[in-house]
């Protein structure tokens, strides 16, 4: 009877272990998967940051160089350029990760410029402070 018994035996002992590696191997692909889909979840998020501060950033930029342009007197525009350049500060303060270095020190200089510039310096400036912007703009819509 025992010798019966010893395939049987022998054939389910294979059929669980066989079970248990298809469960590891299965287990383990999927796990790799889901780690492929984070980071590639990860770095879609991190670009579109990236995109939308540029966006933002952008925003602010070409909207004070319209209305330096559209001035007749730098009263006009004054105003608008002190708002301006504390959203341009507010938006430079944390800067997205997956900016170039580069890319960050040169905002941040114009940035830093601009907020630095009294009220007289902007309003006889005025060429300065468009070619800033224009630079500024140039920047926000490089390749991210």
């Amino acid at each position: 009877m025992s010798e019966d018994v010893t395939p049987i035996i022998t054939h389910l002992g294979s059929g669980l272990v066989g079970a248990l590696i298809t469960i590891l191997v299965t287990h383990y692909l999927t796990k790799s998967r889901e780690k492929e889909k984070s980071a590639a979840s990860d770095s879609k998020e991190r670009l579109d940051g990236v995109a939308r501060w540029l966006r933002d950033l952008r925003g602010v930029t070409a909207g004070l160089k319209a209305e330096i342009v559209r001035a007749e007197l730098p009263s006009d525009w004054y105003p608008s350029f002190e708002a301006s350049v504390i959203e341009l500060r507010r938006l430079t303060a944390i800067f997205p990760t997956g900016l170039d270095s580069k890319r960050k020190d040169e905002i941040t200089t114009i940035v830093d410029r601009l907020f630095g510039m009294t009220s007289s310096e902007a309003v006889h400036g005025v060429q300065q402070v468009a070619d800033m912007l224009e630079t500024l703009e140039g920047l926000t819509n490089a390749a991210s």
